[in-house]
């Protein structure tokens, strides 16, 4: 009786730990990652996605910003993260022009890369982050139009950093 009072008591201030700080934590057996209390989780697979996060509604609200993941499974032979990363950007501006690419770093095994294109007649920046790990490229993209990229800059940076591979 005084394991499951105490597991229940653990798993209480854990939620009210969550609550309190307004985060929320999705994980399952192949990565885990946090996200607002305030914007919502789509694990449907809609795109293609694995999972989005999607921001609150605000008021006037055009465009919600939002961080989606894809895992893409690479050939038996190892691709590493410099090679995706030079596809990756080869891609970016065949699609969006040369000059698209406003940032470009690699860092704590990682790679990081914002861009700006116009997708739908909408002007949006990009902001990604490749992984690379057991022969899958994680890619998590944070999707922003100009006006608000920089209000939503900071905590989808926290996002992004907070996703591990487990």
């Amino acid at each position: 009786m005084m394991k499951k009072l105490s597991l229940f008591l653990t798993l209480s201030i854990i939620l009210v730990v969550q609550t309190a700080f307004g985060q929320q934590q999705f994980s399952n057996d192949e990565f885990a990652i946090e996200y607002p209390a305030n914007w919502s989780l789509d694990t449907s697979g809609i795109m293609g996605t694995q999972l989005m996060i999607i921001s609150e509604i605000e008021k006037d609200d055009h465009f919600r910003e939002n961080i989606n993941l894809i895992i893409q499974d690479l050939p038996t032979y190892d691709i590493s993260l410099d090679d995706y990363t030079s596809i990756s950007e080869k891609q970016i501006k065949d699609a969006f022009g040369e000059n698209s690419i406003m940032e470009s770093k690699r860092e704590n095994g990682k790679h990081k890369i914002v861009y700006k294109g116009t997708q739908q007649g909408i002007e949006m920046i990009f902001e990604q982050i490749y992984i690379i790990k057991n022969n899958k490229a994680y890619v998590l993209t944070f999707t922003s139009i100009p006006a608000t990229y920089e209000k939503f800059k900071a905590p989808a940076e926290k996002i992004l950093e907070s996703f591990k591979v487990k």
